[in-house]
């Protein structure tokens, strides 16, 4: 196992034990896990508008050469929020977990996905 991989193995142990805890932070993170992803389908419009943009806000960078890396780093104009609103009502699973997604950023990042604003602002 090589330096890296050891410090991921860490890393995934210190993620488990902190999900572990169950509380109100915990649910947080794990609604931004599982909202990385995206839709597991070829529907790129929806990728884009939601996946895409909540990885730019959390951080990662297209630099990054791994696949999850693709981004939109361009706050959406309020035609493209109401479009991924409407195609995220035809996703109940998906759409579900993005808006917890939108919650948790809100609280943990101060970002307002849904009306791409800073919170507060």
């Amino acid at each position: 196992m090589t330096k890296r991989e050891r410090e991921a193995k860490k890393l995934l142990q210190d993620v488990v034990k902190f999900l572990n805890k169950n509380d109100t932070a915990a649910v947080y993170l794990w609604a931004i896990l599982t909202a990385l992803r995206g839709p597991d389908d070829n529907d790129y419009v929806t990728k884009c508008l939601s996946t895409m943009r909540l990885r730019a806000v959390i951080g990662l960078h297209k630099e990054v050469e791994i696949r999850l890396a693709d981004i939109n780093a361009t706050p959406l104009l309020r035609e493209e929020i109401e479009k991924r609103e409407e195609l995220l009502m035809r996703r109940d699973h998906f759409g579900y977990h993005f808006r917890d997604a939108a919650v948790a950023v809100s609280k943990l990042l101060g970002y307002n996905l849904q009306e791409e604003r800073k919170v507060g602002k």
